[in-house]
C-alpha cells in the first residue's frame, strides 16, 4: 500500500462482502485509513451510535471506488 501510495496510484485493505456478476455490483468494507486516490467523489461521513457492537460513538466513512480501480 506505501508504494502504490507514492507513486500515486493508491490502495486499500478490502473485504468483499457480497458480490452480484448479474447486475455488476460488488459489496466491500475495509477498515483503517481511507485513501481518496481511490475514491470518486466527496466521502460520506456517518456517525454512529453503534460501533462493533458497543454503544457509544465511532465514524463510518463511506465512499465509491473510483472505475477502473
Amino acid at each position: 500500500m506505501l508504494i502504490m501510495d507514492r507513486v500515486g496510484a493508491g490502495a486499500s485493505y478490502t473485504e468483499f462482502y457480497t458480490m452480484d456478476f448479474n447486475d455488476d455490483f460488488v459489496l466491500m468494507g475495509h477498515d483503517g485509513p481511507v485513501q481518496m486516490a481511490i475514491a470518486e467523489g466527496r466521502p460520506v461521513l456517518r456517525v454512529l451510535g453503534l460501533c462493533h457492537g458497543k454503544r457509544g460513538y465511532g465514524l463510518s466513512v463511506e465512499f465509491k471506488i473510483r472505475m477502473g480501480m
